[in-house]
């Protein structure tokens, strides 16, 4: 209990109940598989994200509607049941006044697109090393397969080919000892 320079007496605390799922249970909230319930996340999306049209585009980014209807059908086309598409993003996207609106767009996108939790979707934060992260994890880069294993180039038309090539063999000439 507060009392206020009136001398009045405010309860301070959050109501808590406004912030429940439909459905009252944390663990099964209400559902809406058709997608058309005014409240359900893709329908506030659709609402939020109508203003932006190619017109206003141009108008906020200073990019050609006729190129944001191109970069709009590759992403499109790179997404769907037989392909998906990574959005790969670096410092210029970390670092950036507005990062951080920008790749939770990014993801937003992807998440409407249907590339999240599929092989090779996805939104992937590279970094110039591979603790964090890093492209050699992830195989990004066009040079480095995952593991810091080098990507495969003319002449190594086998595996034993590759392995020859790019495997460090110890002195004892086995690649593997038993050293128990």
């Amino acid at each position: 209990m507060v009392i206020s320079q009136a001398g009045i007496e405010e309860k301070r605390a959050y109501e808590g109940d406004s912030w429940l799922y439909k459905g009252g249970d944390l663990s099964r909230p209400q559902r809406d598989l058709t997608l058309q319930d005014p409240q359900c996340v893709f329908q506030k999306l659709k609402r939020h994200f109508s203003r932006y049209t190619p017109e206003m585009v141009e108008k906020i980014c200073g990019i050609p509607p006729d190129l944001f209807h191109k970069v709009a059908h590759a992403l499109a086309a790179a997404s769907g049941p037989e392909r998906t598409a990574a959005v790969c993003y670096a410092v210029g996207w970390t670092q950036h006044s507005k990062g951080v609106q920008i790749i939770r767009t990014a993801a937003i996108l992807q998440l409407l697109l249907g590339n999240i939790g599929r092989p090779g979707g996805g939104i992937l934060a590279l970094r110039g090393h591979a603790s964090i992260q890093g492209s050699t994890d992830i195989p990004t880069l066009y040079d480095i397969l995952p593991g810091y294993l080098t990507m495969p180039r003319k002449g190594d038309e086998t595996l034993q080919q590759y392995l020859d090539n790019y495997t460090k063999r110890p002195a004892s000439g086995r690649i593997t000892q038993n050293t128990s």
